[in-house]
């Protein structure tokens, strides 16, 4: 098997370790941004991918609102509102399934991870 294909037979590997991350590490925020940590993927990948959503719509897999190499971004800009967030890894052009999904709450810029309403 290649290595692609090998990487792609571990995609629930990948997205548990996405899960275990975004519950281990912290997502911190500033006056208007989120900051999500996550460990880096056992299987080499070339990347990750963020999605964000706000309640009551979907996710635009086709336009990533962070993509990067490195196991930490910050998204700027984020009004107060709830906000839900996935993470992909991707290699050449095949992604991995989303991980779970983590819900934030920023109200009067305080973030609530996973906060009920």
């Amino acid at each position: 098997m290649s290595c692609l294909g090998d990487w792609l037979s571990k995609a629930p590997v990948c997205s548990f370790l996405i899960i275990l991350f975004l519950c281990l590490f912290p997502i911190t925020s500033s006056a208007s941004g989120v900051t999500i940590s996550w460990a880096e993927n056992d299987s080499p990948v070339d990347g990750y991918l963020i999605f964000l959503r706000s309640e009551g719509r979907t996710y635009d897999y086709m336009a990533p609102d962070w993509s990067g190499v490195e196991t930490s971004c910050t998204l700027e800009d984020l009004e107060d509102s709830v906000y839900y967030f996935t993470i992909r890894a991707y290699s050449d052009e095949e992604e991995s399934e989303d991980s779970d999904e983590v819900k934030v709450t920023i109200s009067n810029s305080t973030v609530y991870v996973g906060a009920n309403e």
